[in-house]
């Protein structure tokens, strides 16, 4: 048990959840990895707005936060905005 007011214990930083080279691709969902992939490499090839849609546990937010992270790392002053229809 903690003091009352001490600071949680630190953990290592484990690598980033949604990497895009951590993401199991199947026959599921290779089209929609493929696109994320392909967007991050030509933004300006891919259908603009890419809708994602499947089962609970697909990897629809592993997709979406990778593409998030892909795109603000090849263009650092692109804002973006994520929302949950939750």
């Amino acid at each position: 048990a903690l003091a009352p007011g001490s600071p949680p214990p630190s953990r290592p930083r484990a690598a980033k959840p949604f990497d895009l080279a951590r993401f199991v691709r199947g026959p599921s969902n290779e089209l929609a990895a493929t696109a994320v992939q392909t967007l991050i490499e030509y933004p300006d090839s891919c259908p603009n707005p890419m809708y994602i849609h499947g089962a609970v546990g697909c990897g629809k937010t592993h997709l979406l936060e990778g593409l998030r992270e892909g795109l603000g790392r090849r263009q650092a002053n692109l804002q973006i905005l994520a929302l949950t229809s939750e």
